[in-house]
């Protein structure tokens, strides 16, 4: 009997230091994630929710590839909003999927808005995917030179 309480014992001091160790590190690393709204976007649904958005740089895009960004410049979305609504904004790497740099969920007010999804350090292609419950609308692209 003493040999299964001691694994026992060991089992949940393992399970307790797991637990510990993932919050720690914050959960599950963001390579594993996936942004879920993806295909073309609904410009009706769009339409319903926003008046506009683009990136806040104000450059003209620079291609297939979006806007241009440095790895240290902040990418910042700008967005009218018609009312308040939750937002999804899902900046992943294109053709890369599961290499999420920024996936949260914004509450928009009503009028504009200026969201800022951090800088991305490593070079590529990025899509900005926005959703509003789950309806995918807006594709924004960029490249981080």
């Amino acid at each position: 009997m003493p040999l299964r309480a001691d694994r026992s014992r060991a089992a949940a001091i393992f399970i307790a230091a797991l637990a510990f160790v993932v919050a720690a590190c914050g959960g599950p690393s963001q390579q594993a994630r996936e942004c879920t709204a993806r295909g073309s976007a609904d410009e009706a649904a769009f339409a319903q929710h926003f008046s506009e958005m683009d990136f806040a740089s104000g450059r003209a895009p620079t291609g297939e590839g979006g806007q241009e960004f440095g790895p240290s410049e902040p990418v910042v979305v700008a967005a009218v909003a018609k009312a308040s609504v939750g937002t999804r904004f899902c900046a992943q790497e294109r053709g890369r999927l599961g290499t999420v740099g920024h996936d949260q969920e914004h509450a928009l007010p009503a009028g504009e808005s200026s969201i800022n999804l951090g800088a991305f350090q490593k070079k590529g292609n990025y899509v900005v995917r926005v959703s509003v419950g789950g309806v995918l609308v807006r594709n924004l692209t960029f490249t981080v030179r």
